[in-house]
């Protein structure tokens, strides 16, 4: 559950004092895309008056505060109400939440939202933009991620069970890596880990880059090969 709080000092103030293990979501009026902050709810930045702001520091004016028990529902909240994001895009330094940050994720899904914008447009008008644009590289933004300590073990053991053979759709790997003349295959979690899925043999496959990409976009996923 959580709790939105705009021009509502004496609420919001009471909130933090009842729940300080809880999170805080820092949001402009409206919210801004580019800055949801996550702080602790015990932060001084988001939880002590300071006279120069004036009488509605914290949830009035610029700001207004979403507030949770867990931060999950905070994520789904912007996902919900914030076009184009899929999660808070900054972790506050000075209280650092212990709440998993994607920044790049954030970036990928904006970037898949204006490509299929653009690809419902009209090609001749696509086109034309294409040929106004001047040759230029791509900007370069520095992103805070998450990277999971996955167990090598289950990776080498999903790989040894699948012996070269895609486990979704039974095919033999597309090549052969030169690295080590392995077959070259994919694993996936069948239940994500930022989902909380387990990282064991049991939870993943060992999929060809195809039916990987299937898992992660297709409408349905493909029935396992794994042998019972």
């Amino acid at each position: 559950m959580t709790y939105h709080f705009r021009d509502d000092e004496p609420g919001y103030l009471r909130w933090l004092a009842l729940n300080p293990n809880a999170y805080v979501l820092n949001l402009g009026v409206p919210p801004n895309p580019r800055y949801l902050m996550l702080h602790r709810s015990t932060c001084g930045d988001i939880s002590k008056p300071k006279s120069v702001r004036g009488p509605l520091q914290f949830t009035g004016g610029a700001y207004t505060k979403l507030c949770s028990l867990n931060h999950e529902a905070i994520t789904n909240w912007v996902k919900e109400n914030v076009p184009g994001q899929v999660s808070f895009n900054r972790l506050c330094q000075r209280c650092e939440p212990d709440a998993p940050c994607d920044e790049a994720a954030v970036i990928r899904d904006d970037f898949e939202k204006r490509t299929r914008k653009v690809m419902s447009d009209d090609g001749d008008a696509r086109r034309t933009r294409l040929a106004a644009k001047k040759i230029r590289k791509p900007d370069v933004r520095y992103v805070m991620t998450i990277v999971f300590d996955r167990d090598p073990d289950v990776v080498a053991e999903v790989l040894a069970r699948a012996c070269g053979k895609c486990e979704g759709c039974g095919a033999l790997a597309p090549f052969i890596k030169k690295r080590n003349g392995e077959p070259y295959l994919e694993v996936h979690h069948i239940v994500p880990l930022v989902e909380h899925g387990d990282d064991m043999p049991e939870n993943a496959l060992a999929l060809c880059p195809n039916c990987h990409r299937q898992r992660h976009y297709g409408k349905k996923p493909w029935i396992s090969k794994i042998p019972l």
